[in-house]
């Protein structure tokens, strides 16, 4: 439920008028007194902590021995009240400081004056917003700590505050915590869960992002493999992939991995698509908007008539908060959930002769949508013989409800996607936004590259910003 932010001023004496002489009746020094300001900024939460974009505001001033009351803004406007409540609605996109001064007047002529500023965010409605890399901003993350072949799925955020950051993710097989002063001096590593035999998760299991619960209690979906004696371009090996679900009760000291997967697949690990891949995996967690739901994002990998691409599912969030990740729901062809085992939408599909893999979702609050980054395999490029990619890379979309991803893909890093090969060209993939202010108009991307798998691959962070056109 959003919230009012109050705000109190508190009297700052000022009157107008002569000083009384034996003329003057006792009426005629009648001051207004005890003149308090209350503002109330509409639509306020923990996400909007300088309200939603409405730019709704009320006022409400009382006083004694006061007639009437005037507002006067910074913009030079100028509004009566006889009551002292008002209602305002600031026009300025952005998020900016306002002055107000509220004068209480009798009849006699004489007042006094409160003043008090407040920050607000108005929401350009028009606006169209942009993610922008700053590259002279971009440096190594981890690469002390003996890891290699990492991120190797999302990264979850369990801590990050200014000094002190703490990151889930995976490293070869296996999962880590990831501990120091910043992204930039990483400290300490250890490992928090590692495949075990005749499991779903028997050769690989990848924790990444993770959302929290209003009772602490953290939630990472991560990629598991059971593999199958195949073998993938890069000398990587052959897979059928779930999604799990690892809950920590102790702020990611620990995990306790699900005895089944999240999500059931149509497909089950006997069906070959011919490829060394199969299954659903590289999955990305985050809250609705209202937090009233979780929606998960995966990669399909079981082909039949579709590429590789990003599907979703979702879980309804209970009346005490907590998500019920007993009962998933999928999504049909007509953008409608249903708890009837399909083979959900793909919501994301890669263009021309590509895949879409790797996704990373978050809530934006400052563009108001959901924002994905998330990987194009453009295959084509590399079995026509191209010396370097073009279409391959990292990209971003957005979308207003998390479901329809209509707008159009940009391009952030150009490199291959995949490792095609175990020694002969360089591949960016595994991406991720983590913000670093609450307004979230900035922060890193996190990803993991390489110059060929043959050297591994490690995690780096490049500066963004989120920018209203």
């Amino acid at each position: 439920m959003k919230k009012l932010l109050l705000l109190s001023a508190l009297l700052i004496f000022g009157c107008s008028g002569e000083q009384a002489d034996d003329s003057t009746s006792p009426v005629d020094v009648i001051t207004p007194s005890n003149l308090i300001l209350e503002v109330s900024i509409q639509d306020v939460s923990e996400s909007y902590p300088n309200g939603d974009g409405s730019g709704n505001v009320i006022f409400n001033s009382t006083a004694d021995n006061t007639d009437y009351f005037e507002y006067r803004f910074d913009s030079g406007e100028v509004i009566l009240s006889e009551s002292g409540y008002l209602e305002f609605t600031f026009l300025d996109y952005g998020t900016s400081n306002k002055s107000i001064d509220v004068y209480a007047f009798n009849d006699n002529g004489n007042s006094t004056f409160i003043g008090d500023n407040i920050t607000i965010y108005v929401e350009n409605p028009d606006a169209v917003y942009t993610l922008e890399l700053d590259f002279s901003d971009e440096f190594p993350v981890g690469h002390n700590l003996g890891l290699n072949y990492y991120n190797d799925i999302t990264v979850g955020v369990l801590d990050y505050s200014e000094n002190y950051i703490k990151l889930l993710t995976a490293s070869g097989t296996s999962s880590y915590v990831l501990e120091g002063e910043s992204l930039d001096n990483l400290s300490s590593v250890i490992q928090v869960a590692s495949p075990v035999d005749n499991t779903y998760y028997s050769n690989y299991v990848g924790l990444g992002q993770i959302i929290k619960d209003d009772n602490g209690t953290i939630y990472s979906v991560f990629h598991s493999e059971q593999h199958d004696g195949t073998q993938c371009p890069g000398n990587v090996l052959g897979f059928y992939a779930s999604v799990g679900m690892a809950t920590s009760y102790d702020n990611g000291q620990s995990f306790q991995l699900s005895n089944s997967a999240l999500l059931e697949n149509t497909y089950n690990i006997n069906y070959d698509n011919g490829q060394c891949d199969g299954g659903l995996g590289e999955p990305s967690i985050t809250f609705s908007k209202d937090s009233t739901e979780v929606f998960v994002y995966y990669v399909d990998h079981n082909r039949d008539g579709r590429g590789v691409n990003i599907c979703m599912s979702k879980f309804n969030v209970n009346s005490n908060k907590v998500p019920d990740f007993d009962n998933p729901y999928y999504l049909d062809s007509n953008n409608n959930f249903t708890n009837e085992v399909i083979r959900s939408k793909e919501v994301v599909v890669g263009e021309g002769d590509s895949d879409a893999i790797f996704p990373h979702v978050t809530y934006n609050s400052f563009s108001d949508s959901y924002i994905m980054v998330y990987s194009e395999n453009n295959w084509g490029e590399f079995i026509n013989g191209a010396a370097s990619p073009s279409a391959s890379g990292i990209y971003y979309r957005q979308s207003e409800d998390g479901i329809n991803w209509d707008s159009p893909a940009s391009q952030l890093i150009t490199d291959w996607s995949i490792p095609w090969s175990f020694d002969s060209h360089s591949f960016s993939w595994h991406p991720n936004l983590i913000y670093n202010n609450e307004n979230q108009t900035e922060g890193y991307l996190i990803y993991s590259k390489a110059n060929s798998l043959e050297e591994g691959h490690k995690m780096w962070a490049v500066k963004f910003n989120i920018v209203a056109n």
